[in-house]
């Protein structure tokens, strides 16, 4: 037995109506997951399909598989531009993709053995990269790969990581986007301090201390990941968004603000991370 799930277009933006829209799909694949074998992602009134979703999309497909055994799961009636974009990001076949870094999916086993830092190293290679320092590049390689590690060593995630970056010359950003589907941040920082200190924290309180400098739940661990990209965005004019459990968080570094929402009747059990590197500040120092 097949579950169809519709697909709407989802924008280039990444603001809260776009990742509701995320949240709607991830939803509607969960309810009465026991009941079908097989799920077929409808695309017939989709026109648009961004970067970033696909990286959701493609994590959320390999999370059914794992966690719920779903046999197959198929992407039916893509138009001519869909299956294009799709095959440009490397989705079905990685060899057809010419991002900057197409789309891939990483097991628990591949994080171990650091094999996202090959593609971590091509993206940040790249001559639209705006930080253009060795030593900048390497503390920027070390912390998104401590994003890849945190799923290895907290997040549960029975699926791994999917993770792509892009380059949208119209905006003048290369957006680098990364998933898994463990318990999310919040929640993980929530259950440490309940179990370590008895305290308990709401979820919004729990994601931003992973923004504190030094604060870690892990032993013999920097703690500096979160807050050193937040770093590197106000440096960069960039932005970070975070989409965690019940919660979405957003810094832009062009303006120094932030924003905070809380969803209600939507609860994401994992982490999803999209970066926003501003390809016209060009930073040296």
């Amino acid at each position: 037995m097949s579950k169809i799930i519709n697909i709407p277009t989802i924008s280039l933006n990444v603001t809260i109506n776009e990742i509701r829209q995320l949240f709607v799909i991830y939803n509607n694949c969960l309810e009465n997951n026991h009941e079908y074998q097989n799920v077929e992602f409808d695309f017939l009134n989709c026109t648009f399909f961004s970067n970033h979703s696909v990286v959701f999309l493609g994590g959320l497909a390999l999370f059914l598989r794992k966690r719920y055994s779903i046999t197959d799961v198929s992407y039916i009636n893509q138009t001519p531009k869909i299956a294009d974009y799709f095959k440009r990001l490397g989705f079905f076949d990685r060899s057809t993709g010419w991002t900057h870094f197409p789309y891939s999916d990483f097991s628990l086993e591949d994080i171990e053995n650091k094999k996202p830092y090959h593609d971590i190293n091509i993206l940040l290679s790249s001559e639209l990269f705006p930080f253009k320092t060795t030593e900048i590049r390497e503390h920027i390689k070390d912390t998104i790969g401590e994003l890849f590690l945190n799923v290895l060593q907290h997040s549960n995630s029975p699926a791994g990581a999917t993770a792509s970056a892009q380059y949208y010359p119209s905006e003048k950003i290369i957006r680098f986007s990364i998933v898994d589907f463990g318990i999310g941040i919040a929640r993980h920082i929530q259950e440490y301090f309940e179990q370590k200190h008895h305290i308990i924290v709401s979820s919004e309180e729990a994601l931003l201390k992973s923004f504190e400098e030094g604060f870690t739940t892990k032993e013999n661990a920097s703690g500096s990941g979160l807050h050193a990209i937040k770093d590197f965005i106000l440096l960069n004019s960039g932005r970070l968004s975070i989409f965690c459990n019940d919660i979405f968080y957003q810094y832009d570094g062009r303006t120094k603000s932030e924003i905070g929402y809380k969803f209600k009747g939507y609860n994401f059990s994992g982490t999803f991370v999209i970066i926003e590197f501003n390809t016209q500040i060009i930073y040296h120092e």
